[in-house]
């Protein structure tokens, strides 16, 4: 008998999104999300294909080592209405948009989300107004 195949987790998460939902932003945005504190803390993620999955799980684009935070918490995306959101995905201890519990809502630059014990900060780093422009970001803290 031979050794056993490897098993792999297969779980499926719904985004909640549909395929319209979804789109990448234009080439001269650029977006980030920065830990500010807890788990994780000092950590910038850019935005990849549209969006940034937030959770616990290592699959997720920030991974936030936090017994507080889902496994598949929260998710930012650029949406074809031109704006960014977020959307919590069923998360049991919800996520915070400055201060206000959030399902989804439009996002801004330097708005504030606070899921699970970790505080993060929403950055557009470039927009196509910018492009010509030096921008500095200073401390994300």
């Amino acid at each position: 008998m031979g050794a056993e195949p490897p098993k792999f987790d297969t779980t499926v998460v719904d985004l909640g999104l549909r395929p319209e939902d979804l789109v990448a932003p234009p080439p001269a945005f650029r977006a980030e999300v920065a830990v500010l504190s807890g788990p994780g803390s000092g950590t910038i993620v850019a935005m990849k294909e549209g969006r940034i999955r937030i959770g616990r799980r290592d699959d997720n684009d920030l991974w936030l080592r936090d017994a507080r935070t889902s496994g598949a918490h929260a998710t930012i995306y650029y949406a074809a209405s031109g704006e960014f959101r977020i959307r919590d995905l069923g998360s049991r201890n919800g996520t915070w948009l400055n201060g206000s519990r959030v399902q989804e809502y439009a996002i801004r630059d330097g708005d504030l989300i606070e899921i699970g014990g970790c505080v993060l900060r929403f950055r557009v780093v470039a927009r196509p107004d910018d492009v010509s422009e030096t921008i500095e970001l200073g401390d994300v803290r």
